[in-house]
C-alpha cells in the first residue's frame, strides 16, 4: 500500500526536475542573441557566407564575438559537427594568426599561442611563405594554414 502512495509523489517529482531542467535549458538558451547557438556557456554564430579572414573578423566583432578560437577536441568536434549539418564544405577560419611570418600561430585575442592546437600532417606549412591564417578543414576536422584572403566560412564566438 505504501508502495502506491509513494508512486505518485515520485512521478510528481520526477516531472517537476524534468521541468525544472528545461526552464533552466531554456533560460540557457536566452542569454544568447537570435541567430546565435547556446554550448556550455558560450555562444556561437555560423556564416551563411564565406569571407577573407579580415572580413571574418570584422563580421564577428559587428556581431558581438570574435572569430572562433579553439579551446578544446570536445568544441572542436561540436563546432565541425554544427558545419557539416549546415553544409559547409572546405574550411572555417580560426582566430589564429602568423603576425610575423615566421611560422608561429597566435590567438588573434590574446597574441599567446594557443593551448590546444590540432593542426594536419605537414601543417602549417606557409606554403610560399603566403599562408598566415588558420582554419580548420571540414572534412578532417585538423587545421590549416592558408592565405589570409582566402573565402572561407567563419564562426563566432562570445
Amino acid at each position: 500500500m505504501k508502495t502506491l502512495r509513494l508512486a505518485p509523489l515520485l512521478l510528481f517529482m520526477t516531472v517537476q526536475q524534468s521541468l525544472s531542467r528545461i526552464s533552466n535549458e531554456d533560460s540557457g538558451r536566452r542569454g544568447c542573441e537570435k541567430g546565435w547557438i547556446k554550448r556550455e556557456g558560450r555562444c556561437y554564430l555560423f556564416s551563411r557566407n564565406r569571407r577573407s579572414f579580415p572580413d571574418g573578423v570584422n563580421f564577428c566583432t559587428e556581431n558581438g564575438g570574435s572569430l572562433l578560437e579553439v579551446e578544446n577536441k570536445e568544441e572542436e568536434n561540436w563546432v565541425n559537427f554544427q558545419c557539416l549539418i549546415r553544409g559547409y564544405s572546405g574550411g572555417v577560419w580560426i582566430g589564429i594568426v602568423d603576425i610575423s611570418h615566421n611560422g608561429t600561430f597566435l590567438a588573434v585575442s590574446t597574441q599567446n599561442e594557443p593551448s590546444y592546437k590540432n593542426w594536419g600532417p605537414g601543417e602549417p606549412s606557409r606554403h610560399l611563405n603566403q599562408e598566415h591564417c588558420g582554419f580548420i578543414w571540414v572534412h578532417t576536422n585538423q587545421w590549416n594554414d592558408a592565405g589570409c584572403g582566402r573565402p572561407e566560412h567563419i564562426v563566432c564566438k562570445q
